[in-house]
Protein backbone atom coordinates (compact mmCIF):
# COMPACT_ATOMS: atom_id res chain seq x y z
CA UNK A 1 0.00 0.00 0.00
CA UNK A 2 1.03 3.76 -0.62
CA UNK A 3 1.67 6.13 2.62
CA UNK A 4 -1.22 6.72 4.77
CA UNK A 5 -2.82 9.89 4.53
CA UNK A 6 -5.03 11.55 7.01
CA UNK A 7 -8.01 13.76 6.63
CA UNK A 8 -8.66 17.31 7.58
CA UNK A 9 -11.70 18.65 9.13
CA UNK A 10 -14.41 17.58 7.31
CA UNK A 11 -16.65 20.67 5.56
CA UNK A 12 -20.08 20.61 6.03
CA UNK A 13 -22.62 20.85 3.22
CA UNK A 14 -26.38 21.21 3.80
CA UNK A 15 -27.32 18.92 0.52
CA UNK A 16 -25.08 17.22 -2.23
CA UNK A 17 -25.38 19.18 -5.37
CA UNK A 18 -23.20 16.61 -7.62
CA UNK A 19 -24.72 14.07 -9.41
CA UNK A 20 -23.94 10.84 -6.71
CA UNK A 21 -22.15 8.29 -8.52
CA UNK A 22 -23.05 5.58 -6.05
CA UNK A 23 -24.52 5.36 -2.30
CA UNK A 24 -23.85 2.31 0.33
CA UNK A 25 -25.82 2.37 3.80
CA UNK A 26 -23.61 1.32 6.75
CA UNK A 27 -23.20 0.95 9.84
CA UNK A 28 -20.83 3.69 11.26
CA UNK A 29 -19.70 5.05 14.57
CA UNK A 30 -22.80 7.12 15.58
CA UNK A 31 -24.94 4.10 14.40
CA UNK A 32 -26.83 3.86 10.73
CA UNK A 33 -24.76 6.16 8.19
CA UNK A 34 -24.82 6.65 4.95
CA UNK A 35 -22.10 7.57 2.21
CA UNK A 36 -22.28 9.09 -0.93
CA UNK A 37 -19.79 9.07 -3.50
CA UNK A 38 -19.56 11.80 -6.26
CA UNK A 39 -17.19 13.87 -8.25
CA UNK A 40 -16.69 16.69 -5.27
CA UNK A 41 -15.45 13.51 -2.79
CA UNK A 42 -17.10 11.64 -0.63
CA UNK A 43 -19.80 12.56 1.70
CA UNK A 44 -21.15 10.99 5.00
CA UNK A 45 -24.47 11.65 7.07
CA UNK A 46 -26.43 10.13 9.56
CA UNK A 47 -29.44 11.68 8.59
CA UNK A 48 -29.81 13.31 5.23
CA UNK A 49 -32.13 16.10 6.57
CA UNK A 50 -29.40 17.59 8.73
CA UNK A 51 -26.77 17.93 5.76
CA UNK A 52 -23.79 15.83 4.88
CA UNK A 53 -19.89 16.09 6.10
CA UNK A 54 -17.21 15.93 3.49
CA UNK A 55 -14.46 12.67 4.19
CA UNK A 56 -10.78 13.97 3.03
CA UNK A 57 -8.70 11.92 1.29
CA UNK A 58 -5.35 13.77 2.03
CA UNK A 59 -3.47 15.59 -0.10
CA UNK A 60 -2.50 14.33 -4.28
CA UNK A 61 -5.53 12.24 -4.18
CA UNK A 62 -8.19 12.33 -6.88
CA UNK A 63 -11.55 13.22 -5.03
CA UNK A 64 -13.67 11.85 -7.86
CA UNK A 65 -15.63 9.03 -5.85
CA UNK A 66 -16.81 6.52 -8.39
CA UNK A 67 -18.08 3.72 -6.34
CA UNK A 68 -17.77 2.63 -2.41
CA UNK A 69 -17.88 -0.91 -0.90
CA UNK A 70 -18.23 -1.58 2.87
CA UNK A 71 -18.86 -4.96 4.66
CA UNK A 72 -20.98 -5.66 7.50
CA UNK A 73 -18.35 -8.21 8.97
CA UNK A 74 -15.92 -5.06 9.17
CA UNK A 75 -17.68 -2.03 9.55
CA UNK A 76 -15.14 0.53 10.03
CA UNK A 77 -13.51 -0.84 6.47
CA UNK A 78 -14.40 1.49 3.71
CA UNK A 79 -12.94 0.85 -0.05
CA UNK A 80 -13.95 3.78 -2.37
CA UNK A 81 -12.56 3.95 -6.54
CA UNK A 82 -11.89 6.98 -7.88
CA UNK A 83 -11.15 8.53 -10.98
CA UNK A 84 -7.39 8.61 -11.19
CA UNK A 85 -6.01 7.71 -7.66
CA UNK A 86 -7.29 3.39 -8.15
CA UNK A 87 -8.68 2.55 -4.79
CA UNK A 88 -8.36 3.96 -1.58
CA UNK A 89 -9.34 2.09 1.62
CA UNK A 90 -9.99 3.87 5.21
CA UNK A 91 -9.64 1.17 8.09
CA UNK A 92 -10.51 3.62 10.85
CA UNK A 93 -14.19 4.30 10.01
CA UNK A 94 -12.99 7.44 6.73
CA UNK A 95 -10.37 8.73 9.68
CA UNK A 96 -7.17 8.18 7.37
CA UNK A 97 -6.86 6.72 4.04
CA UNK A 98 -4.52 4.62 2.41
CA UNK A 99 -3.84 4.42 -1.56
CA UNK A 100 -3.76 0.43 -2.54
CA UNK A 101 -0.82 -0.31 -4.91
CA UNK A 102 -1.71 -3.33 -6.22
CA UNK A 103 -4.52 -1.91 -8.32
CA UNK A 104 -3.51 0.96 -11.25
CA UNK A 105 -3.96 4.62 -10.98
CA UNK A 106 -4.50 4.65 -14.47
CA UNK A 107 -7.65 3.88 -15.16
CA UNK A 108 -10.83 4.64 -13.46
CA UNK A 109 -12.60 2.08 -11.09
CA UNK A 110 -15.81 0.81 -11.56
CA UNK A 111 -17.00 -1.31 -8.80
CA UNK A 112 -15.49 -2.83 -6.06
CA UNK A 113 -17.58 -5.95 -4.18
CA UNK A 114 -16.30 -7.59 -1.15
CA UNK A 115 -17.77 -11.21 -0.62
CA UNK A 116 -20.01 -11.23 2.06
CA UNK A 117 -18.76 -13.84 4.17
CA UNK A 118 -15.32 -13.76 3.63
CA UNK A 119 -14.96 -9.90 3.43
CA UNK A 120 -10.93 -10.42 3.00
CA UNK A 121 -11.99 -11.25 -0.66
CA UNK A 122 -12.20 -8.07 -2.81
CA UNK A 123 -13.64 -7.72 -6.44
CA UNK A 124 -12.44 -4.56 -8.07
CA UNK A 125 -13.53 -3.61 -11.81
CA UNK A 126 -11.85 -1.10 -13.82
CA UNK A 127 -12.22 -0.02 -17.33
CA UNK A 128 -9.00 -1.99 -18.44
CA UNK A 129 -9.13 -4.91 -15.88
CA UNK A 130 -10.50 -6.89 -13.20
CA UNK A 131 -8.78 -7.18 -9.90
CA UNK A 132 -9.07 -9.56 -6.95
CA UNK A 133 -7.46 -9.71 -3.79
CA UNK A 134 -8.08 -12.77 -1.06
CA UNK A 135 -6.26 -10.90 2.01
CA UNK A 136 -7.96 -7.96 2.47
CA UNK A 137 -6.59 -5.92 -0.09
CA UNK A 138 -2.67 -6.51 0.53
CA UNK A 139 -1.93 -8.06 -2.57
CA UNK A 140 -3.52 -8.40 -5.56
CA UNK A 141 -3.76 -10.49 -9.16
CA UNK A 142 -5.29 -9.36 -12.38
CA UNK A 143 -8.25 -11.42 -14.36
CA UNK A 144 -8.00 -15.10 -14.48
CA UNK A 145 -7.83 -18.02 -16.56
CA UNK A 146 -10.03 -16.75 -19.77
CA UNK A 147 -10.77 -13.58 -18.49
CA UNK A 148 -10.13 -10.88 -20.80
CA UNK A 149 -9.36 -7.64 -20.58
CA UNK A 150 -11.96 -4.92 -20.67
CA UNK A 151 -14.59 -2.68 -18.97
CA UNK A 152 -15.52 -4.24 -16.14
CA UNK A 153 -18.85 -2.59 -15.03
CA UNK A 154 -20.03 -5.16 -12.34
CA UNK A 155 -19.26 -7.80 -10.12
CA UNK A 156 -21.56 -10.32 -8.75
CA UNK A 157 -20.94 -12.77 -5.53
CA UNK A 158 -23.52 -15.82 -4.95
CA UNK A 159 -24.68 -14.67 -1.27
CA UNK A 160 -25.37 -18.44 -0.53
CA UNK A 161 -21.87 -19.72 -2.79
CA UNK A 162 -19.50 -17.11 -2.48
CA UNK A 163 -16.78 -19.20 -4.47
CA UNK A 164 -19.70 -18.64 -7.63
CA UNK A 165 -18.70 -15.30 -8.88
CA UNK A 166 -20.19 -13.43 -11.74
CA UNK A 167 -18.38 -9.87 -13.99
CA UNK A 168 -20.05 -7.80 -16.93
CA UNK A 169 -18.06 -6.88 -19.16
CA UNK A 170 -19.21 -3.34 -20.84
CA UNK A 171 -16.10 -3.31 -23.69
CA UNK A 172 -17.45 -4.29 -27.37
CA UNK A 173 -15.69 -3.83 -30.68
CA UNK A 174 -17.57 -5.27 -33.45
CA UNK A 175 -18.87 -9.04 -32.33
CA UNK A 176 -16.11 -9.50 -30.08
CA UNK A 177 -15.95 -8.12 -26.36
CA UNK A 178 -18.51 -7.46 -23.49
CA UNK A 179 -20.42 -10.22 -22.18
CA UNK A 180 -20.98 -11.69 -18.87
CA UNK A 181 -18.48 -14.37 -17.26
CA UNK A 182 -18.72 -17.05 -14.48
CA UNK A 183 -16.31 -18.19 -12.27
CA UNK A 184 -16.80 -21.27 -10.01
CA UNK A 185 -13.60 -21.07 -7.82
CA UNK A 186 -13.48 -17.56 -6.40
CA UNK A 187 -11.84 -15.55 -9.48
CA UNK A 188 -9.55 -18.33 -10.48
CA UNK A 189 -10.63 -19.43 -13.89
CA UNK A 190 -13.90 -17.93 -15.83
CA UNK A 191 -16.34 -18.88 -18.75
CA UNK A 192 -18.07 -16.55 -20.49
CA UNK A 193 -21.79 -17.93 -19.92
CA UNK A 194 -23.10 -16.22 -23.09
CA UNK A 195 -22.06 -18.58 -25.77
CA UNK A 196 -21.41 -17.59 -29.24
CA UNK A 197 -24.83 -19.64 -30.38
CA UNK A 198 -26.65 -17.54 -27.55
CA UNK A 199 -25.11 -14.15 -27.46
CA UNK A 200 -27.48 -11.34 -25.40
CA UNK A 201 -28.92 -8.78 -28.02
CA UNK A 202 -26.76 -5.96 -26.47
CA UNK A 203 -23.31 -7.49 -25.32
CA UNK A 204 -22.32 -4.09 -23.03
CA UNK A 205 -23.33 -5.24 -19.29
CA UNK A 206 -23.63 -2.66 -17.11
CA UNK A 207 -25.49 -4.45 -14.02
CA UNK A 208 -26.02 -7.92 -12.15
CA UNK A 209 -28.31 -9.69 -9.74
CA UNK A 210 -29.59 -13.18 -8.98
CA UNK A 211 -32.77 -13.85 -8.53
CA UNK A 212 -33.43 -14.01 -4.15
CA UNK A 213 -36.00 -16.51 -5.06
CA UNK A 214 -34.48 -18.74 -7.36
CA UNK A 215 -30.65 -18.76 -7.79
CA UNK A 216 -31.11 -20.09 -11.31
CA UNK A 217 -32.34 -17.01 -12.64
CA UNK A 218 -30.39 -14.34 -13.48
CA UNK A 219 -30.62 -10.52 -14.49
CA UNK A 220 -28.79 -8.92 -17.06
CA UNK A 221 -28.67 -5.30 -17.25
CA UNK A 222 -27.47 -4.14 -20.34
CA UNK A 223 -26.11 -0.60 -21.53
CA UNK A 224 -28.95 0.07 -24.68
CA UNK A 225 -31.51 -2.86 -24.61
CA UNK A 226 -32.86 -3.31 -21.40
CA UNK A 227 -32.66 -6.21 -18.92
CA UNK A 228 -32.57 -9.60 -19.79
CA UNK A 229 -33.47 -12.56 -18.24
CA UNK A 230 -30.94 -15.76 -18.20
CA UNK A 231 -32.24 -18.87 -16.63
CA UNK A 232 -29.10 -20.91 -15.54
CA UNK A 233 -28.89 -24.36 -16.44
CA UNK A 234 -26.35 -27.56 -15.02
CA UNK A 235 -23.80 -26.01 -17.69
CA UNK A 236 -23.69 -22.11 -17.39
CA UNK A 237 -22.73 -22.00 -20.68
CA UNK A 238 -25.51 -22.99 -22.14
CA UNK A 239 -27.86 -20.52 -21.27
CA UNK A 240 -30.86 -19.41 -23.56
CA UNK A 241 -32.02 -15.97 -22.96
CA UNK A 242 -35.75 -14.91 -22.19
Amino acid sequence: MASSTAGSAAPHVAALSDPVNAMVSFAGKSGHEMLAATNSGLFRTADPTLGWDRLSYGGGMDVRTTCISTSAQSPSVIFVGTATSGVLVSRDAGETWQQLSGVPNTSPVNVIVQDPQRSAFIYVGTKQALYMSHDGGEHWSRRGGNLPFGDFTSVLVNSRNTNEIFAGNAFQRDESGGGVYRSADAGSTWVRIDAREHRLPSMRIWALALDTRDQNTLFVGSHSAGIYVVPRGAEASLNVVR
